[in-house]
């Protein structure tokens, strides 16, 4: 049978673009899992980052408190100073847990995104620096939305559709269909040996 409608050519068509969105919509969510392994990946950075400082400020808090405790003993500060002292010590080794602890969390969340056991024990030697970046803000959203696999998607889908409607438009169209057929009866015509003799 002949495609005069057309449908055939709109249903390959179609499918193209179905395939073609299957293949971006993969791809987009490949990138939204490298996002969230490089998103959990810096937040651990981060973390690591906050252990320290808040461990420098315990010591330094420690050690002030011990100067505030030796001024007390000899009475050259009052019993005030050492207590504000001790609260602000115990106000850094609160911060310095509660970065411990978000530490951890954020370990456990980047195992459990890469597939590890949510117990493993990274061994981080990257650490947080600035690093310039040439391209600015604005021809960074160009890109973006120019390469954006769900944007891409949403165009195909939109093309897969206009293809859907004129699928639609060939049922209107007439068909032609034809078939070639043989006959044999008696003598065979297309024999041209016999005929000629």
């Amino acid at each position: 049978s002949l495609d005069t409608t057309g449908k055939l050519k709109h249903n390959r068509r179609s499918a193209g673009y179905g395939l073609n969105a299957a293949d971006l919509t993969l791809e987009n969510t490949k990138q939204a899992v490298k996002l969230q392994t490089t998103q959990a990946y810096y937040q651990l950075l981060e973390y690591r980052n906050l252990i320290e400082v808040n461990q420098e400020a315990v010591d330094t808090l420690q050690e002030h408190l011990n100067n505030v405790n030796a001024q007390y003993r000899v009475g050259t500060v009052a019993k005030s100073d050492v207590l504000a002292s001790e609260v602000q010590l115990a106000n850094s080794q609160q911060s310095l847990v509660n970065a411990q602890n978000n530490y951890d969390v954020a370990m456990a969340t980047l195992n459990n995104i890469i597939g590890l056991p949510s117990d493993t024990l990274l061994n981080v030697k990257d650490s947080l620096q600035y690093t310039p970046y040439d391209l600015n803000l604005d021809d960074c959203t160009v890109y973006a939305l120019d390469n954006r696999p769900d944007g891409i998607v949403a165009d195909y889908e939109v093309e897969q559709a206009k293809e859907s409607v004129e699928m639609a438009k060939a049922g209107y169209r007439p068909d032609v269909s034809a078939a070639l057929t043989k006959t044999i009866a008696g003598d065979n015509e297309f024999d041209h040996d016999r005929a000629e003799q």
